[in-house]
């Protein structure tokens, strides 16, 4: 089903995010650390993955109606 795929998909880049951000290491590369975490945390969180799941329910109700 298309909704687990938007969801492996999170998870999937939540986790290359998490292995970009323990790359950074170097003084200079902290605001951009920060801010990678802030990211991965949105994506991972249990709101962005039902909003996922929301948008694809919107988007089969739509597809019913009009096609």
């Amino acid at each position: 089903m298309l909704v687990f795929s938007f969801i492996s998909d999170t998870r999937r880049a939540v986790g290359l995010l998490k292995q970009y951000q323990a790359t950074l290491t170097s003084p200079e590369e902290q605001t951009l650390k920060t801010s990678v975490e802030k990211v991965s945390s949105i994506f991972g969180s249990h709101l962005f993955q039902a909003l996922l799941g929301e948008v694809h329910l919107t988007n089969i109700r739509y597809f019913l109606t009009y096609f």
